[in-house]
């Protein structure tokens, strides 16, 4: 079984990409575990939204945030499964490498905060062994991603800052530039391909090409 990840900024087509794959090449897909993000069960059956917290107040929000996203990507990375191939979206290697150093280093989360963070980071990492086969960039300019973000209008999003949006895209840049664990596959994404038949078609050989490469 081969198990690959698409990393990318926020809004620049990654659950679309899952679908392109799903229908064209037959990938078992995970999106990402948003919908759990947005709903965590608490007492009295009320459910609250981590996610939107985060966005509202980054410091108090953080290091929990950041937590159960780490854990939620776990959980969904350690099920077993009899598919040839599996598709994430995003790995737990952005979300130490992009998000969480990038909330650290703004200063959202103290040094005793990243340090447990870290800790447990890299026992459940290594102990689980959860480098994927194989990453697939999707790259836009955070310019483009943001009017992404803008058009799908996820409450939760409609505050983000283009700011923000540049930070984790040079968080991309500079973490997969170092990266020599796996295969990269870097597609450009700035273009609207969603709605272009030929443009899906080329975007899908070369993950063909690229999978075929691998093996």
């Amino acid at each position: 079984m081969l198990t690959f990840a698409v990393e990318g900024n926020i809004g620049v087509g990654k659950s679309t990409f899952l679908e392109l794959c799903r229908g064209a090449l037959g990938w078992e897909t995970h999106a990402e575990p948003v919908d759990i993000w947005r709903s965590i069960p608490l007492p009295n059956e009320q459910h609250g939204n981590i996610l939107d917290l985060f966005y509202q107040d980054s410091t108090r929000w953080a290091y929990t945030f950041q937590s159960y996203a780490f854990f939620s990507r776990i959980d969904a990375w350690t099920r077993p499964s009899t598919a040839l191939v599996r598709l994430f979206e995003r790995s737990l290697l952005s979300d130490n490498y992009c998000f969480a150093r990038n909330v650290h280093e703004e200063g959202h989360m103290i040094p005793m905060e990243w340090s447990i963070y870290q800790c447990w980071w890299n026992w459940l990492y290594y102990k689980f062994n959860l480098c994927p086969n194989g990453i697939i960039y999707l790259r836009a300019s955070p310019e483009v991603c943001h009017e992404r973000i803008q058009y799908r209008g996820r409450p939760e999003e409609q505050q983000i800052p283009l700011s923000y949006l540049q930070d984790l895209h040079q968080r991309h840049e500079d973490w997969l530039k170092e990266w020599s664990g796996c295969p990269i596959l870097i597609i450009d994404v700035s273009h609207n391909w969603t709605e272009d038949p030929e443009a899906r078609r080329d975007i899908i050989e070369q993950v063909r090409t690229w999978r075929e490469s691998i093996c």
